[in-house]
């Protein structure tokens, strides 16, 4: 289950970055996900119309697609009724792609207890897309779905196609790929997820501390540093 605090305003404006058509895809289908589960069967579609023409435009190509880098995800933990989840949203040119949902927008009924979020972190996956596969399975969904068949369709899509996970990052990288994430989700007023990825950024420049002597610690580090303590005490002040 996505949880509603990780969204923003509205379904409708949600835009994939342009970046690798793999990507693309995988994020399309992952946004109709969240789009049916918080919105309405008629907001996924145009994610699956789009996730199933990059699928035939790849599959005229090639079988097989594999994007030519590693793709980033970024992997919110949360806690919903007690249960503690981990889900996976893309990252394309480092920016989350998460939907949004409008002031006016008819959204479907969630648990009463608000999901806690608990951490967020950038993960990579080789991608292995089957294009013909993805193509034939999204198909049907373009002439109607129901949220239980969109389900298990997008899932069997993204269990085929995330090939596997690879090894974390050097601290310092993952401290800058949060970084640069709080500002993307800060420009975006996303304040939930913001901190969560300064607590990621933070968290692996400790890491990198107890690793490295101080005296080859290059001055990035200490600036990062104040500016990650400043801007969430800017959160602070804006959410009071």
């Amino acid at each position: 289950m996505y949880p509603q605090t990780a969204c923003q305003r509205d379904v409708g404006d949600s835009i994939v970055p342009l970046g690798d058509p793999g990507e693309q895809l995988i994020a399309n289908v992952i946004l109709s996900i969240i789009a049916c589960q918080l919105h309405s069967d008629a907001a996924a579609r145009p994610f699956v119309f789009q996730a199933h023409a990059i699928a035939l435009q790849l599959a005229e190509k090639s079988l097989s697609y594999r994007p030519p880098h590693p793709s980033k995800f970024a992997r919110l933990v949360c806690q919903i009724a007690g249960e503690t989840e981990s889900i996976l949203y893309s990252v394309i040119d480092d920016i989350l792609v998460v939907p949004t949902i409008g002031p006016g927008a008819i959204v479907r009924a969630q648990p009463s207890e608000t999901a806690a979020l608990l951490s967020l972190e950038i993960v990579r996956y080789g991608l292995r897309l089957r294009t013909r596969k993805i193509a034939a399975l999204l198909e049907p969904l373009t002439k109607g779905m129901s949220a239980d068949r969109l389900s298990k369709v997008a899932q069997d899509v993204l269990t085929q196609s995330l090939h596997r996970e690879l090894p974390p990052a050097e601290p310092l990288v993952r401290a800058s790929e949060n970084f640069t994430l709080a500002h993307d989700l800060i420009g975006r007023r996303n304040y939930p997820l913001a901190v969560l990825a300064l607590d990621g950024a933070a968290s692996a420049l400790e890491l990198y501390s107890k690793d490295t002597s101080l005296k080859d610690h290059p001055p990035i580090v200490q600036s990062m540093r104040r500016q990650i303590t400043l801007m969430i005490d800017q959160i602070k002040q804006r959410a009071a």
